[in-house]
């Protein structure tokens, strides 16, 4: 298969973003999930708390609660739907990385669990496959911590969103990682010739 340079884009998906592209353009992530969830746990601490269970107002807050759960999950579905569409009219061939949600999310930094699953990368990602004409996974090894523009590994913490280099690369870890991505899928293919980023 031929690939053109030009229908080919690399995208670091993420939890504040839930796309940054090879071109520098950066999709935020709506925060749906995060907010209907803290209004779901609070009415449960109120059902749970104030009324007896089978009491008319607890099967009241019980319904509301099935309401909420419902309206978060169909916002959060239709803004994955329109993102993924929007991608995938534009570029035959999408890279992203092949991650290991279920161990990601497994590990002991509680907060880092809950933001995975609220961001709902997986519904995302799973959405680009059906959706685009061809998505190719790549190893996700030091994607985020190499300077796309000359290989140099660099230790920076998560909370570090800009990815500063001794070779004068000035650039937002997202879309640094997106730009390695690329690379890896390039290389994926055995393509022998130049490919124009931006």
């Amino acid at each position: 298969i031929e690939l053109r340079s030009d229908s080919i884009i690399g995208v670091d998906v993420g939890i504040k973003n839930i796309a940054a592209l090879s071109t520098g353009e950066i999709i935020e992530n709506k925060t749906y999930m995060k907010y209907y969830n803290k209004i779901i746990d609070s009415t449960k601490s109120y059902r749970d708390k104030r009324c007896k269970k089978g009491s008319r107002k607890y099967k009241s807050l019980s319904n509301k609660i099935r309401r909420l759960y419902g309206v978060r999950d169909r916002k959060t579905t239709d803004f994955l739907h329109k993102v993924s569409k929007n991608l995938s009219s534009r570029f035959d061939t999408i890279v992203v990385e092949d991650l290991n949600l279920k161990k990601m999310s497994g590990g002991k930094i509680t907060s880092l669990n809950k933001n995975l699953r609220e961001s709902s990368i997986g519904k995302f990602i799973s959405f680009l496959e059906y959706k685009t004409n061809n998505l190719i996974k790549v190893n996700p090894y030091n994607t985020s911590k190499m300077c796309s523009n000359c290989g140099k590994i660099h230790d920076i913490n998560l909370s570090v969103r800009t990815l500063i280099c001794d070779c004068g690369l000035k650039m937002d870890r997202d879309v640094n990682a997106a730009i390695n991505i690329l690379g890896k899928g390039l290389a994926s293919w055995n393509l022998n010739k130049t490919v124009s980023l931006f």
